[in-house]
């Protein structure tokens, strides 16, 4: 992503967040220095993204146009980071164990012993 685009971003993200955002905020919020911030804001103010005032503190406003191009970027770059995500395989569900009793022989079935409350009946 170009130092452009970024600081774009960081400007979309601070003005939907609180207020507009001051050039020191900006800095630490997008990285880098100071001169490639100033030469990234200038751009953009030539692009007409973006409104700044002349001191260095005041609020650095987007435009109409700044806004479409910032939030068009972020949900492009969202649909890229989802394109790149691996979805885990899914598993089939486990058989449950099946247990089958064999049928027992007349044999077998006397030499079971019935419990005492039967007998007495």
């Amino acid at each position: 992503m170009s130092y452009h685009l970024r600081v774009l971003q960081s400007i979309v993200k601070l003005s939907r967040s609180s207020s507009a955002p001051s050039r020191s905020v900006l800095l630490g919020r997008a990285g880098g220095t100071s001169s490639a911030l100033g030469d990234a804001l200038d751009t953009l103010l030539s692009l007409g993204l973006i409104q700044r005032a002349a001191s260095d503190e005041q609020p650095i406003r987007l435009t109409l146009e700044g806004l479409a191009v910032g939030t068009a970027y972020a949900a492009e770059a969202a649909r890229r980071a989802d394109a790149l995500k691996v979805e885990e395989p899914v598993r089939a569900p486990r058989a449950a164990l099946r247990v089958e009793r064999r049928a027992r022989s007349r044999t077998e079935r006397r030499a079971v012993p019935r419990p005492a409350a039967s007998r007495a009946a």
